[in-house]
């Protein structure tokens, strides 16, 4: 069976849009969602948290963070100008 065979197979059996990647074949992950435990979700924030507040206190985090504002500015402001056209 071809990987384009096994996707044709799945969505007939599923009859639902295929939208993960996995080996080659998109398949449905089950409606279910997977939820991380609260502790490891603590830990991880605790481990990444120092690094990050650092990242944005240097010149560098700091210069990227502007860069992102102005992008997001930008954005805004166009926009509103497409919004303004259309009505």
């Amino acid at each position: 069976m071809t990987t384009a065979d096994a996707v044709e197979r799945i969505l007939l059996l599923t009859g639902r849009p295929l939208n993960k990647f996995y080996g080659g074949v998109n398949v449905k992950i089950a409606d279910e969602q997977y939820q991380a435990p609260a502790d490891a979700i603590e830990a991880l924030a605790r481990r990444l948290l120092p690094a990050i507040r650092s990242y944005f206190e240097s010149e560098e985090g700091k210069a990227a963070f502007d860069e992102w504002k102005s992008r997001q500015c930008a954005e805004a402001q166009s926009a509103l100008a497409e919004k303004k056209l259309a009505s």
